[in-house]
């Protein structure tokens, strides 16, 4: 593995404070800023689940490598803030000049296409025009990625300032997934506010539901349940101690408790 080793030591000398580092380089390396503070183990592990989830068992020699620089390139990078995302591309490009295609331009603009298993332009493949989303080259490399996540069961993070198009591009995954009529999955959007509590999402959730045997319930029709939960942070706090992200907590990872009078349940 050639990629891991220097990516690391790079990121570990670009991010951590220079107050708190010795760079004995003549030339010490720019300082990259992430969005939020991520280790390297953690960015290893988003490598490794980038990997599960593009890497097939018959895959050649050559389109392994692919996947691994494909993998390796958005497990790292992609915690950079718009600003430092320039400097990693160019530092990558030096490093691995032949890692990524010169002729299809920009790294942040290129995936591994699934049919061919070669680096393509977002340009020349976006879809198309569906309601109000407007797929960008950004908006479909996120989508691309955090829906690979998804079907592989693996959690995925989006940051941004407020409007940037984090919800949006939730909002167009989960239908992508749950339109037409053979799909398998169901879709339910609840947006939360002051008076959000867990008798109100587990009544939005129940009628997306149907009771099996004694205190079984699932989704209708024997399809899975998707439900995007947005503005999360406004919801209602309980007097008993329950904490917002408790409504997370609960009905898939969750131990749903719903208050009625004086008593508590457990669904």
């Amino acid at each position: 593995m050639r990629y891991l080793p220097r990516l690391v030591s790079y990121f570990v000398s670009s991010t951590t404070p220079s107050h708190i580092t010795v760079d004995d380089a003549a030339v010490p390396p720019p300082r990259l800023r992430q969005t939020l503070p991520v280790s390297a183990s953690a960015m290893t592990q988003t490598f490794c689940k980038l990997m599960g989830c593009f890497c097939s068992e018959d895959a050649s020699p050559v389109e392994r490598e692919r996947c691994v620089v494909y993998s390796a390139f958005w497990a790292f990078g992609g915690t950079l803030d718009i600003g430092s995302r320039d400097l990693f591309a160019s530092w990558w490009c030096k490093t691995w000049p032949n890692s990524f295609p010169s002729s299809a331009g920009d790294p942040w603009h290129q995936f591994l296409d699934s049919d061919s298993r070669s680096f393509v332009r977002w340009e020349d493949h976006l879809p198309q025009f569906s309601g109000a989303f407007v797929h960008s080259p950004d908006a479909s490399q996120m989508m691309n990625l955090t829906g690979a996540l998804m079907d592989s069961g693996h959690a995925s993070m989006l940051v941004g300032p407020l409007g940037c198009g984090k919800s949006a591009i939730v909002r167009e995954r989960v239908n992508n997934v749950s339109s037409g009529e053979v799909a398998e999955v169901l879709s339910l959007f609840v947006h939360c506010n002051r008076l959000t509590e867990a008798s109100n999402l587990w009544s939005r959730i129940s009628e997306h539901l149907e009771w099996k045997h004694g205190a079984t319930f699932t989704p209708r029709g024997n399809k899975k349940l998707l439900c995007m939960l947005d503005d999360l942070n406004l919801s209602r706090c309980l007097n008993c101690g329950e904490l917002k992200l408790e409504l997370l907590k609960q009905l898939g990872i969750f131990c749903l408790v719903i208050q009625h009078k004086e008593s508590f349940n457990s669904v």
